[in-house]
C-alpha cells in the first residue's frame, strides 16, 4: 500500500444536478444546484498542492460501499492481504457480464482517476461521470484491456465511451492506471466538459486497490512492474501510417521513409529533445517536422542534405551541435562549421532562419569544438553550456563554460581527467562533459569512469566506477540524478548528485540500451530503450526509490538482434511522446524512425 498524507480542508463545489446516488440522477432537475463538501488534500510534506480523494484502498478490511451489478446474483466480493502489493485489496469474483459498483458517494468534481488492477482474463471498468451535454449528461467511460480506439455506442438506454488501455491490463500483474477524464471525454466530444464523477462498475474476476480521485495528473500509459512480455508482432507501418499498440494502448506511428530520404538520421538520446519546447516542431538531423502533421516543414522540405544543413544553422560536428531553446519555440543554439556559438530564429512563416552570433572561438586556436562533444546539454533554464574542445596535435581536453543569459565565456580550463582519444576504448579517453539541469554541477565521463564537480570545475567527485549509456534528469524533489545501465546484466543505477547517493532502480540493466532525460517539463521521469529478448521496449522509468510501480511502457520497439542497440529512444519536453528506431525485426533493413505517443485518439497524421 502506497502511503498518502491527506490533510482535511472544507472547500464547497458547486454541482448541476448531482444527487447522492448516480443512478438517481434527475435529468428533469438538470437546472438545480447541490452543494456538497470535498476533502482537498492542500498541503503536502513536498509542498506540492493537490487534491486528491482516496475511495477505496482495502485498508478497513472490508467492502461496504460495494453491491452488485447485474442479473444473475453468481458473483462474490471479498477484501483480502495480497502478498505482492502487500496490501488489503478488494477481489471481485464474477462472471464478464456480472459486476460490482461503487457509487454511493457524493459525486465529486474532479477530472482524475487513478486505480491499481490484477486481472487475468478480459474485464470491463466503467467510471460514470456527468458532463454539460444533455445528449448524453449521464455518461459511461468504460476501459478494457484492448488496443480499441475510442468509439460511443448506446445500450438498453445508457450511454458508453469506450476507451482500450492495452493487453498489458490482463497479464496477471499489477498495473497502476492513471486517466484524465476530461481528456479522455474529448476524443469523441471534443465541446463536453466534464463536470463530476459519480461512480465506478467493474465487471469480471480480478483485484483492485487504491481507487482515487484526484485534481491533477493522467494521461500517461499504465504503470506497472518491469515484468517480461513476448513481442507482439504487427505489422511494418507505411510512412505516416498509425497503429494503436496492442499491449499498451499507445499509438505508434511512422514518420521517416529512409530509403528515398536523407538528412532525417534518428536522434541521439540525450542530445538535446528532438521536439522544440511545445512540442510543435520535431528535429531529425536537419530536417524538421510539423509535430502534429509528422509533414515535413517548408523550412526544408525539398532540400537537399547540404541545403537542409545550412538552414539550421551549418552545425560542426553534425545534429550533435544543434539544441532547442528551452523557453522560444522557435529558436535553436548552434555551434556552427567556422567555430561560432550562435542563435539561430525560425521566422514566423517558417520558410526562412536568421542568426545572431553569441561567442566566436574561431580565432581561440582549437581544431575541435563541441557541445560536450556532442553528448552535452544546456541546463534546463538554457543559462549555461559547456565545451569541449582540443587543439591540433595535442591530446589535452579543454573546456569552457558559457553563460547564455549574460553572454559572457565565464572560462577556460584543461580537463585534468582524460585525453582527447580517437579510440574511445583507450583507458585513458575523454568521452563527454555536460552541465547538469540544475547549472549547478559538471559531470564527466572520461577514464571509462564519471566525476563530478562542481560549476567552477573544482571539487572533484568521483560519482561512478563505470561510466555506461546514461543521462542526467530531475527528481520529483526537483535534485539532479545521473542514470545509467550498469552493463554485464548489472541493473539501471540511480546517483544523486547532491548526495552521491546510489541506488538500483531496475534489478538489470535488460541487455543494454539507451537513456534519455530531456523530459525537462516532467520532473521525477527518464526514458530507456532495452534490448532483451522479452524486454525490448521504449518506457518511462520512475526516479523514485520508493515507487511501487516503475515503469509506464510506451511500445514494443521489434527490433532484431542485431537493431537493438539502435532503438535510441528520444523523449519530448512533457514526457507524453518517444521516438525511437527500428528495422521491424528485419536484420540489415534500414531503421526507421517511429513515435510512439500516449494520446493516440487525439493524433492527426
Amino acid at each position: 500500500m502506497r502511503q498518502r498524507l491527506i490533510v482535511p480542508v472544507l472547500a464547497t463545489i458547486l454541482l448541476l444536478g448531482c444527487g447522492s446516488s448516480s443512478d438517481n440522477f434527475d435529468s428533469n432537475n438538470a437546472n438545480s444546484t447541490t452543494q456538497i463538501q470535498v476533502t482537498e488534500n492542500n498541503q503536502t510534506e513536498d509542498n506540492n498542492t493537490q487534491s486528491e480523494w482516496v475511495l477505496e484502498d482495502g485498508e478497513d478490511g472490508n467492502t461496504e460501499g460495494w453491491s452488485h451489478y447485474g442479473t444473475s446474483g453468481e458473483a462474490f466480493i471479498y477484501n483480502i492481504y495480497d502478498d505482492i502489493f502487500q496490501s488489503q485489496v478488494i477481489v471481485s469474483d464474477a462472471k464478464f457480464d456480472e459486476g460490482f459498483a461503487f457509487d454511493s458517494f457524493t459525486p465529486i468534481k474532479a477530472k482524475i482517476v487513478s486505480w491499481a488492477i490484477l486481472f487475468e482474463k478480459d474485464f470491463r471498468f466503467l467510471i460514470k461521470v456527468h458532463t454539460n451535454n444533455p445528449d448524453h449528461e449521464s455518461l459511461y467511460i468504460e476501459y478494457t484491456p484492448d488496443a480499441s480506439k475510442a468509439h460511443f455506442d448506446e445500450t438498453d438506454g445508457k450511454k458508453y465511451l469506450h476507451l482500450g488501455i492495452g493487453k498489458v491490463a490482463k497479464l496477471g500483474e499489477w498495473i497502476e492506471v492513471e486517466r484524465d477524464l476530461e481528456n479522455d471525454l474529448k476524443a469523441l466530444f471534443p465541446d463536453d466538459t466534464l463536470l463530476a464523477v459519480e461512480g465506478f462498475y467493474i465487471y469480471g474476476s480480478g483485484r483492485l486497490d487504491d481507487l482515487t480521485i484526484k485534481q491533477e495528473g493522467g494521461g500517461f500509459p499504465a504503470r506497472s512492474n518491469f515484468f517480461e512480455i513476448a513481442r507482439v508482432d504487427v505489422p511494418k507501418p507505411d510512412p505516416n501510417q498509425s497503429f494503436v499498440e496492442p499491449l499498451f494502448g499507445t499509438t505508434i506511428t511512422r514518420i521517416t521513409n529512409r530509403t528515398n530520404e536523407t538528412a532525417n538520421a534518428h536522434p541521439y538520446p540525450k542530445s538535446g529533445s528532438s521536439w522544440n519546447c511545445d512540442n510543435s516542431i520535431i528535429k531529425m538531423q536537419y530536417r524538421l517536422y510539423n509535430a502534429k502533421t509528422l509533414k515535413e516543414l517548408p523550412l526544408t522540405a525539398g532540400l537537399n542534405q547540404d541545403e537542409a544543413y545550412k538552414i539550421v544553422g551549418s552545425p560542426l560536428n553534425g545534429a550533435g551541435d544543434l539544441r532547442w531553446s528551452k523557453s522560444n519555440p522557435n529558436l535553436l543554439y548552434v555551434l556552427d562549421s567556422s567555430k561560432r556559438f550562435k542563435k539561430v530564429t525560425l521566422n514566423s512563416d517558417q520558410n526562412s532562419t536568421q542568426s545572431e552570433i553569441l561567442l566566436d572561438m574561431s580565432s581561440f586556436g582549437f581544431e575541435n569544438i563541441s557541445i560536450g562533444n556532442s553528448e552535452g546539454n544546456l541546463d534546463y533554464d538554457d543559462e549555461y553550456v559547456v565545451f569541449s574542445a582540443r587543439k591540433d596535435e595535442d591530446d589535452t581536453v579543454y573546456v569552457m563554460l558559457f553563460n547564455l543569459k549574460e553572454n559572457k565565456l565565464i572560462w577556460t580550463k584543461e580537463l585534468q581527467r582524460g585525453k582527447w582519444r580517437d579510440n574511445w576504448s583507450d583507458a585513458d579517453s575523454f568521452d563527454w562533459i555536460t552541465i547538469d539541469p540544475t547549472g549547478e554541477y559538471i559531470l564527466v565521463n572520461a577514464e571509462h569512469k564519471m566525476w563530478l564537480y562542481d560549476r567552477d570545475l573544482g571539487s572533484e567527485f568521483q560519482l561512478a566506477e563505470y561510466g555506461e549509456h546514461g543521462d542526467i534528469g530531475i527528481n520529483s524533489d526537483g535534485v539532479p540524478i545521473y542514470i545509467q545501465l550498469i552493463y554485464g546484466g548489472v541493473a539501471i543505477r540511480s546517483y544523486n548528485l547532491q548526495t552521491h547517493e546510489v541506488f538500483d532502480i531496475l534489478p538489470s540493466n535488460y541487455g543494454g540500451g539507451h537513456i534519455s532525460c530531456r523530459n525537462y517539463k516532467r520532473k521525477g521521469w527518464c526514458y530507456v530503450s532495452t534490448s532483451q529478448e522479452g524486454f525490448r521496449e521504449v518506457f518511462a522509468l520512475n526516479l523514485d526509490q520508493n515507487s511501487t510501480f516503475k515503469v509506464e511502457r510506451f511500445a514494443q520497439s521489434r527490433n532484431s538482434d542485431s537493431g537493438t542497440r539502435y532503438t535510441q529512444v528520444n523523449v519530448s519536453p512533457d514526457g507524453k511522446k518517444v521516438l525511437f528506431a527500428s528495422d521491424w525485426g528485419d536484420d540489415g533493413e534500414v531503421l526507421e524512425t517511429y513515435q510512439a505517443t500516449i494520446n493516440h485518439y487525439q493524433l492527426s497524421p
